[in-house]
């Protein structure tokens, strides 16, 4: 009976020392939903957007972001739509972001004018460079990066070439994870 006592203690100690690991060891929880605002970045002016963590290893990130806007400069009265895969590399609550979002929109192209002026989809692969910052006790986060936007003076040039013009736009955001 003693023996069989002893046994099972030694196997409770062993299996016991297991079961509980130290808080340093176990992996923080990781919201993979976000809703933000964003000024000035792939959309124009804003853009409503929600973004979903579908890769998390290490401190590697990779996201998607789905965002919503709707212009209305000059004629051009059209919805805009942003879909951005978001690479994400973490130090703490500090992030480098890198980027390549699609921007899409039903209207006349600046930079590949039609000649009949007829409306169609048109489409932009942007680059974004940025930085994150996301409160670990709110959830809350900011975002601040660098967008090129490519533009064309309407027309074609022959005696110049093309005409395209670079803009490195800066793009701010504000938002919660859930």
């Amino acid at each position: 009976m003693k023996k069989s006592i002893v046994i099972l203690s030694l196997l409770f100690i062993y299996f016991g020392g297991f079961g509980q690991k130290d808080s340093t060891t176990t992996p923080k929880i990781i919201k993979r939903n976000a809703r933000y605002l964003e000024l000035l970045g792939n959309g124009g002016l804003y853009t409503l957007n929600y973004e979903r963590n579908i890769h998390y290893k290490d401190n590697h990130r990779t996201n998607v972001r789905f965002g919503i806007a709707y212009l209305w400069w000059e004629a051009m009265r059209t919805p805009v739509i942003v879909i951005e895969p978001i690479y994400l590399k973490e130090a703490k609550n500090h992030f480098l972001e890198l980027s390549i979002g699609l921007t899409a929109w039903y209207g006349e192209s600046n930079i590949y004018p039609d000649a009949n002026g007829t409306k169609k989809i048109v489409t932009f692969l942007m680059p974004r460079v940025g930085y994150r910052y996301q409160s670990l006790r709110n959830n809350w986060f900011l975002r601040a990066g660098i967008v090129p936007f490519y533009f064309t003076e309407g027309k074609i040039r022959s005696d110049r070439g093309l005409g395209i013009s670079y803009l490195p736009t800066p793009a701010f955001a504000f938002g919660k994870y859930f």
